[in-house]
């Protein structure tokens, strides 16, 4: 086999899997990566994975501001507790409990029909 023919291939194979991998991935795994990706500022990447309704509304500039300053608020974020899943109108809705070093709170993700974020909310543990 050539070796062009063998990298064409290899690169299908990887684009294939990578496919499956995300066609693949929970709920519960979609909102950790989310949080992932907010704690770790890559804040372009996580807009990627908006739905189009979602991305009209927030952009990667606004994200940025809304975490840095719950950061200068809460401070650090120190764990996370387990997620739990529901649906709600439609959609799979993750509330996953985060521990900052001065506030405790929810992280609200949810996802549409083809997996893509339609909501992320940051609030305090305490409300509903």
């Amino acid at each position: 086999m050539s070796t062009s023919l063998a990298r064409w291939m290899t690169a299908l194979l990887l684009a294939f899997a990578t496919c499956v991998a995300t066609a693949q991935q929970t709920p519960q795994a979609g909102a950790a990566a989310a949080i992932d990706q907010l704690e770790a500022g890559e804040f372009d990447a996580l807009h990627g994975r908006f739905n189009a309704d979602m991305a009209a509304q927030v952009d990667a500039g606004q994200l940025r501001q809304v975490w840095d300053g719950l950061v200068a608020q809460a401070g650090a974020l120190q764990s996370r507790g387990e997620p739990v899943q529901q649906q709600h109108q439609g959609y799979d809705v993750v509330v996953t409990p985060l521990q900052f070093e001065r506030a405790s709170l929810n992280a609200i993700v949810s996802f549409d029909d083809e997996g893509r974020i339609a909501g992320l909310l940051l609030q305090p543990a305490s409300q509903p």
